[in-house]
């Protein structure tokens, strides 16, 4: 089954930057796997496994997504690249019909892979130590969702802060630091209030036990008058944020 995906740098012998694909067998000990394919927009175009491959049981397979056929042997190498705003890869049998597992993943950092962890488990998060050819050892805490988006504010209001699976806590800061574990715990009883005569930058992470922080959001709020925010004019107004 798929165990990860991710881009990593200087792996492999490759100095550039380079997606990887892990599979890795924990059942069977000689299980013939077919062609990996992937899926952009759910239409197979790509199989490049030779026939016969086997995954044996705790191995991995390891396929450099790079668009390098031509190195295969020093590795296994795709004739394409993983999209870094997010795809969809699958696990095929030999008739290219039968999904044997896939994964839908969203927008990809550099050096962060995207795997389940538990190694071999169902669920997935994203990983700031890749191990291309090694099981997954360490997952972030999940994403910090906001409410509301940074902007120009005119009105008071609320912010509400949440994970996917709401568990664990949410750290955060209103001084420009990044939140660790003894930051500010968030409350959602009461949420943060952001009060529109005073601008606001807002910093949070996700702290879930078990797994390492998550990665840090930020989001600025700026304070305006109604009478400001309503002025019309034709030269661009550009707001520049930027970590302290």
């Amino acid at each position: 089954m798929p165990q990860k995906c991710g881009v990593s740098e200087g792996r492999g012998g490759h100095s550039d930057r380079t997606g990887h694909i892990d599979a890795s067998n924990a059942a069977d000990p000689a299980n013939p796997i077919a062609p990996i394919e992937v899926e952009p927009q759910a239409t197979p175009i790509e199989s490049f496994l030779p026939a016969g491959t086997v995954l044996g049981q705790d191995s991995y397979l390891l396929v450099w997504a790079d668009e390098d056929v031509l190195d295969n042997p020093s590795g296994l190498h795709a004739s394409f690249k993983l999209g870094s705003g997010g795809e969809q890869i699958g696990l095929y049998e030999s008739d290219g019909v039968t999904m044997v597992d896939s994964v839908s993943f969203g927008n990809q950092s550099e050096d962060i892979s995207y795997g389940r962890f538990p190694n071999g488990s169902s669920t997935w998060y994203f990983m700031d130590q890749p191990s291309p050819n090694d099981a997954n050892t360490s997952a972030q805490s999940e994403e910090v969702y906001f409410s509301r988006l940074g902007g120009i504010m005119t009105d008071s209001f609320t912010l509400k802060l949440s994970t996917k699976s709401d568990s664990g806590d949410i750290r955060y800061t209103t001084d420009g630091s990044e939140p660790t574990a003894s930051s500010t715990l968030y409350n959602d009883g009461s949420g943060i209030s952001i009060n529109n005569s005073q601008s606001r930058r807002i910093r949070a992470r996700a702290i879930q036990s078990g797994l390492a922080p998550g990665p840090v959001r930020t989001e600025a709020y700026l304070a305006v008058s109604p009478a400001l925010a309503a002025f019309d004019s034709n030269l661009p107004i550009i707001v520049i944020l930027i970590d302290p």
